[in-house]
């Protein structure tokens, strides 16, 4: 396996708190044959000066700049420059564990496309890093029936295996494929989108349970703040998955998805009410005259999705955007505390 290039491709804008520490953590790897890619997408801070300085100290780091044009723009730009035969995507404010590559890499057999790896969550405050409970341990997904149950973890909500960083792909596979990532300016969870498509495709997934990615969550990251285009984002995404699993799977998997909608739907709500009060009114005013929420108050009976989203779209069917708005702010001023209730343990630090 030593003689196998790996590429890790790191985008990178206005990130000077984190990046040296995202860079240095990649240069120390056990296993030495990797080309880092960093993508340098605008940034308008000491980003470029960092990632400069770590092309110059280290041949396997190359710097390529570019226009800002968001994430999705960055991972693309990078796959262009990948000479590596897997690629692996790192978040330029995370960090991983030494040995993150040579686990992934020798995780792959002859027909693996798609190596998932799980995470830990890193507290900057304190120094700590937690775990969420996974029910996925060392799983293998191939055949249709398999990637079924696969896709019911991805667009039912189990966290590890969303999130393209912290995965490692077969690089002949993603672009055989014409893989790519569409606009997170577009579209919401850019990461999910990709990723049906991906696990679609690919011939086997693997799921292992190694903690080898450290996520550093960030109050004003893309996937935190207020977004005013949030439910024409989600809805577009939906749309798209649709389609995807029209394409690759029965009927009854797809009208199973559909059904799905009331969760979507009361987290748009959700999130429309991280403003002010009366625009919040006037976001969930918007969102309950859509056709596409008329649509899900005739055809979605079933309750599905977690509690707190299934609330405000039973609220919005009545017709009670006063209180759908209350209840969405209530629910926003009790996520710190829902979050420390979530079901984590500490995990021992590794430096």
């Amino acid at each position: 396996m030593s003689d196998r290039l790996v590429s890790i491709i790191v985008p990178i804008y206005n990130v000077e708190k984190y990046l040296d520490r995202c860079l240095l953590s990649i240069k120390e790897q056990k296993y030495p044959n990797i080309e880092v890619i960093m993508v340098n997408d605008g940034s308008k801070d000491s980003s470029r000066i960092i990632a400069d300085k770590y092309q110059k100290e280290d041949k396997r780091f190359k710097l390529v700049d570019k226009e800002n044009g968001g994430l999705s723009s960055a991972r693309n730009c990078g796959m262009q420059y990948a000479n590596g035969e897997f690629v692996s995507f790192i978040d330029s404010d995370d960090f991983i564990a030494k040995d993150y590559v040579d686990v992934l890499l020798r995780s792959f057999d002859d027909d693996t496309d798609i190596i998932i790896a799980d995470y830990l969550i890193f507290d900057q405050n304190n120094y700590k890093t937690y775990v969420h409970s996974n029910p996925l341990n060392n799983d293998c997904f191939s055949n249709r029936e398999e990637k079924r149950k696969l896709l019911g973890y991805l667009l039912y909500g189990t966290k590890p295996v969303m999130p393209v960083w912290k995965n490692m792909y077969r690089t002949s596979f993603y672009k055989e494929k014409q893989l790519a990532f569409e606009s997170e300016r577009e579209i919401y969870a850019e990461d999910l989108l990709f990723h049906v498509r991906a696990y679609s495709l690919a011939r086997k997934v693997k799921i292992i349970s190694k903690f080898v990615y450290y996520h550093l969550v960030v109050d004003s990251s893309l996937s935190q703040g207020y977004r005013k285009n949030f439910f024409v984002m989600e809805k577009e995404l939906s749309f798209r998955i649709q389609k995807i699993l029209e394409d690759y799977y029965d009927r009854d998997f797809v009208d199973a998805y559909k059904l799905f909608r009331p969760s979507i739907i009361g987290g748009a709500l959700l999130h429309s009410c991280k403003c002010g009060f009366k625009e919040s009114i006037q976001n969930v005013k918007f969102i309950l005259s859509d056709n596409y929420v008329v649509d899900a108050y005739k055809n979605c009976p079933k309750r599905v999705g977690p509690n707190r989203y299934w609330i405000l779209f039973w609220l919005g069917k009545k017709k009670m955007p006063l209180l759908s708005v209350i209840a969405a702010k209530l629910m926003i001023l009790g996520t710190p505390f829902y979050r420390r209730m979530q079901k984590k343990q500490e995990y021992k630090y590794i430096s």
